[in-house]
């Protein structure tokens, strides 16, 4: 049994702004953990974006990116594929389970393979693996599955503070393991 742990950041801009573009992956952070949630590996890359490739300052605030980490980054088609590689050295047959803090990962995930690259591409990568929720399974597991919460917040409930910067793929990743080990999936 292997865990796959992911998370993303994307191009974001403010509400309400006049710039506002399609939304585009920046950073993929993953980590692959055994059944009894030891880290075996892990994974992170930048990607550089092709639609704004200008980050906004509200992006790069908010995912404390810098533009030259991305200017010099692969494009995602690239990354996709190196990423893909390395999630496919870990692949059980039906003993693999991906994970993603929400439902927006995977969906962005999805969006940005579909458009880069293409819809056999999402099908045969989401169709090779078990797939859930982070959040949502803490939220079932506290008594309150109608709530989102932040891995900030989710980590507090259990007396934990956030190891490192919040919005660092990697990051937010490793601070999902403690997550998943306490909620016990």
């Amino acid at each position: 049994m292997k865990y796959i742990l992911f998370d993303l950041e994307s191009t974001c801009w403010e509400k309400g702004s006049d710039d506002r573009q399609a939304s585009e992956i920046i950073e993929i952070g993953a980590v692959v953990l055994d059944e009894i949630y030891n880290v075996l590996d892990t994974f992170h890359s930048f990607i550089r974006p092709t639609i704004s490739p200008v980050l906004s300052e509200y992006s790069l605030t908010l995912n404390n990116i810098k533009q030259e980490e991305v200017n010099t980054a692969p494009i995602f088609s690239t990354v996709f594929m190196r990423f893909e590689n390395w999630i496919f050295n870990y692949k059980e047959n039906g003993q693999t389970t991906l994970i993603a803090w929400s439902p927006s990962d995977k969906r962005t995930l999805q969006n940005d393979i579909s458009r880069k690259l293409s819809e056999k591409v999402v099908k045969r990568f989401f169709d090779e693996f078990r797939y859930f929720d982070l959040q949502k399974k803490f939220a079932e597991k506290i008594g309150k599955p109608k709530k989102q919460y932040s891995i900030v917040k989710a980590l507090k409930t259990f007396g934990l503070e956030y190891n490192g910067i919040s919005h660092k793929a990697l990051n937010d990743v490793i601070n999902m393991v403690e997550i998943l080990k306490r909620i016990k999936y």
